[in-house]
């Protein structure tokens, strides 16, 4: 009888181990899976501010010419509307 419950027990036994390894395995993939999450979000997010940085770069480089009091106004695909108030703007568009 003893090594009927001793088969008993090194089954359950057994079986709790693979359980338990299948569980950890599991565990280990999900945090494996957020982890690619997270690094694919972290990426997507540093190329958006790359981009934004370099929209930024060239808006700068055309509000210099604001310096002489004037309001600029960007259009889509790069076109800069100026509407000056100072005589001294002019000058600079032209030799541009």
């Amino acid at each position: 009888m003893s090594l009927r419950i001793k088969a008993v027990v090194d089954k359950f036994v057994q079986e709790l181990k693979e359980a338990l390894d299948a569980d950890i395995q599991d565990r280990i993939m999900k945090e494996w899976e957020m982890q690619s999450y997270i690094q694919e979000r972290e990426r997507e997010v540093a190329e958006r501010e790359a981009a934004w940085k370099a929209e930024l770069s060239r808006r700068e480089k055309y509000s210099r010419i604001g310096s002489y009091s004037c309001n600029c106004y960007f259009a889509p695909l790069g076109m800069v509307y100026v509407i000056c108030y100072e005589l001294h703007v002019q000058n600079i568009l032209a030799s541009l």
